[in-house]
This record gives structure tokens, sequence and C-alpha cells, in this order.
């Protein structure tokens, strides 16, 4: 697949939905800025040599952020925040969270029931769930020396070891695991039936 053709694409229709005047211009880079590390921030973008300015985030979903994080290096999106909490020079706003931390091992099918991909321990329900509580649940049970934590729908932990094969019922994309965490809002904790996998050996 040619990811250059993909974004100089996407860029195109950024640039016409970011423009309220049907103008000749170029927009020549994307940033994030404004955010607590350097995969979180407010998007902005540069016309044909101008000033960096915040985009139209209104109309942008994940497969669009998911294009823009690919265009800043990393692998993928975890999060389209539309109400970004990391600062702006114009309004409307998006914020991003990309992935592409070396701690995320992917978004995958997560199983159901007896057959869920990590049959360890587990919470469900979790109002203030972060992917770094989950990965410190994992981290401290006295039951298992577990190498994965997964969080799913928004607020679900799942530890797993490393015998378990948490690719068995197929990876999947960024865009089946953007729920947001229920404890940090600028993050995503996986899915619906979709787990996002993480090494517990990550420690923030």
């Amino acid at each position: 697949m040619n990811w250059h053709r993909i974004i100089l694409v996407f860029l195109m229709t950024l640039l016409m939905q970011y423009s309220n005047h049907m103008v000749s211009c170029v927009i020549t880079d994307v940033q994030l800025i404004g955010g607590p590390a350097s995969n979180k921030g407010t998007v902005e973008v540069k016309q044909d040599g101008g000033d960096w300015e915040t985009t139209c985030g209104m109309n942008l979903d994940i497969n669009d952020v998911i294009v823009i994080c690919r265009q800043l290096g990393f692998t993928g999106a975890s999060l389209a925040v539309k109400t970004t909490p990391y600062g702006q020079n114009s309004n409307p706003v998006i914020g991003l969270d990309c992935n592409g931390r070396e701690h995320h091992l992917g978004c995958f099918e997560g199983g159901t029931g007896n057959d869920r991909v990590f049959t360890g321990d587990y919470m469900t329900q979790v109002p203030n769930m972060t992917i770094s509580s989950c990965i410190n649940f994992c981290n401290q049970s006295s039951d298992a020396n577990y190498t994965y934590a997964g969080v799913e729908n928004g607020k679900e932990c799942y530890c797993g070891e490393a015998s378990d094969n948490y690719t068995r019922h197929g990876k999947r994309s960024d865009d089946q695991c953007h729920v947001a965490c229920s404890g940090d809002p600028t993050d995503s904790c996986g899915g619906a039936g979709h787990i996002a996998v993480f090494s517990s050996e990550y420690h923030s």
C-alpha cells in the first residue's frame, strides 16, 4: 500500500475541510503540540510555508487520524480527541493520541467467556481505568507472573501469561480499539470485544 499517496490525498482533503475559502494553497507539514508526551497533542498544520494553525477537527474520524499519526512517524492512532485538553491557537480543534510506543503490542479480537485470549486475573466495570492502572494491576498479582496486560471496552483489564496467544482470534485495525479509557479520556482502552495488548513490563 502506498502510504505516501494516501497521506497526500488525506492532506488535500484536510485542507478543503480546514479552509473557509477555496484558495490554492498546500499543507506542507503536520505537528502535535501541547501534549504531555511526543505522541499526544493538538494537531496543527502549516500551509505554503506560513504559520502553524490548528486544524478543524469536527470532520476527522479515527481513520483520518491514523493517517496523521503515520505521517508523524507513529504506527497508527489510538484515539481522536474531539475536545482537546492540550491547548490551541484557533477553534475548533482536535487532539490525538498516536500509538507506536514499544510496550503497545496492538489491537486484537478479545474472545468471550472461556475462550478469552487472556484467562488470568481481571477487572471489569472499573470507573477510573487507565492503561497504567491495568499494567500495574497485572504486575502486582500474587497469583502469577504476568507478561501481558490488556484493556478492553474502556473499563476492563485482563492479565495474560507468556504462554497466552493473544493473536489467536486475529489482529484488528487501530480503529477497533479507540474507546476512551474511563479514567483518562485522552487515551484509549481497547474496544467492544477488542483488546489492546501491552507488555506488563512497562511502567509509566
